[in-house]
């Protein structure tokens, strides 16, 4: 997962992508964090295998299509 995106508010800025994956790492879960969505990307690539679901939120950022429609590119069977 790449640092959280916080677009103002009263939320605090304190929790990371290192913060989240010590609290799934535990339940014996594989979890990475990444400094950026680009890098996050590239390992969801590298790890997708066929019939895999590869899920992509987040709160109120209008580029995660963009992402998600790249993923998808990314992955398709080249014709």
């Amino acid at each position: 997962m790449p640092e959280p995106l916080y677009y103002g508010g009263t939320v605090e800025r304190v929790v990371t992508s290192e913060d989240i994956v010590r609290g799934i790492d535990p339940g014996h879960r594989r979890s990475f964090a990444f400094p950026d969505r680009s890098v996050c990307g590239d390992k969801l690539i590298a790890l997708a295998r066929p019939g895999d679901r590869i899920v992509i939120m987040g709160p109120r950022d209008d580029t995660l299509a963009e992402f998600a429609s790249d993923l998808l590119r990314r992955l398709a069977p080249a014709t």
